[in-house]
């Protein structure tokens, strides 16, 4: 009893599920241990659950109730027909125990980094239930689409440093298993292929921002040209994003201040001669 009441604690969206009349975003949780509860006590002390569902109750017109579902299982999948996501405990105790290994020391660090990780996750996954729901059409492989818009989101919306959205995304791809095999295959290896989904996450946050990043512009050793493309690559999937979602937006939304503060072709960049 103890064990459903503090599931109940932290996640009291479950008991408001059906008290509006507007679609929600709601997460559950079936079957949880200790260990699994210690975890979920960590993602709500950062708010990832309240900042997605916040943004969707203050921006999006949804079609239909979305829910995520944390359990027992293998590895995270999106049910189309339900609207519902499923998440493994194993998915956040793998990111867990590999964020732990390396910060044993630095519990703060460990636990803003685990649930930006997690964090990632839940947008790629969230973008997977908008395509669904809204019929968007797609270009392209669809992990690098989702990507691109778990970076829009977070890049906007998370008060954390983006450096923790890099050291997540780094975490995110090294634990992730559920990227196709087709989109792999024409890659040379599954390190190459996530090598190439972490560098354009890299494209997008300096194309968004280069001024606060002056010694990962220097590890880098990327020019101007490659800064210009990458202002224009966040440009392009940031107004690609916010087109697409333009008829299921709500009046006053945040999309349209993004967008108002995309960096204009003829700004300079900074820090660059």
């Amino acid at each position: 009893m103890l064990k459903f009441l503090l599931i109940l604690f932290l996640f009291p969206s479950t008991l408001l599920f059906a008290q509006t009349d507007e679609f929600n975003v709601v997460f559950e949780v079936e079957n949880a241990n200790e260990q699994d509860i210690k975890l979920l006590k960590i993602l709500q002390d950062q708010a990832i659950f309240k900042k997605l569902q916040d943004f969707t109750a203050n921006n999006l017109k949804l079609k239909a109730d979305v829910i995520y579902t944390l359990h027992q299982g293998n590895e995270p999948f999106f049910g189309p027909s339900l609207n519902q996501i499923f998440i493994p405990y194993s998915f956040l105790h793998k990111v867990y125990d590999d964020v732990q290994f390396k910060y044993p020391q630095q519990t703060e660090q460990l636990e803003k980094l685990f649930s930006f990780a997690i964090e990632k996750l839940i947008w790629i996954e969230f973008g997977r239930v908008l395509i669904s729901q809204y019929d968007l059409a797609i270009s392209g492989r669809e992990e690098f689409t989702l990507d691109n818009f778990s970076t829009v989101m977070l890049l906007n919306l998370s008060d954390l440093d983006s450096e923790y959205l890099l050291d997540a995304t780094e975490e995110f791809l090294l634990i992730d298993d559920s990227s196709s095999l087709m989109s792999r295959i024409s890659f040379q290896s599954e390190a190459e292929f996530d090598e190439q989904r972490y560098r354009m996450v890299v494209c997008m946050v300096l194309g968004k921002d280069n001024e606060s990043y002056i010694e990962l512009l220097e590890e880098l050793a990327w020019d101007k040209k490659r800064l210009l493309h990458c202002r224009e690559h966040y440009q392009e999937k940031m107004m690609a994003w916010y087109e697409a979602l333009q008829p299921f937006l709500k009046p006053g939304n945040k999309l349209d201040q993004w967008v108002e503060l995309i960096p204009k072709a003829e700004e300079p960049l900074e820090n660059l001669n």
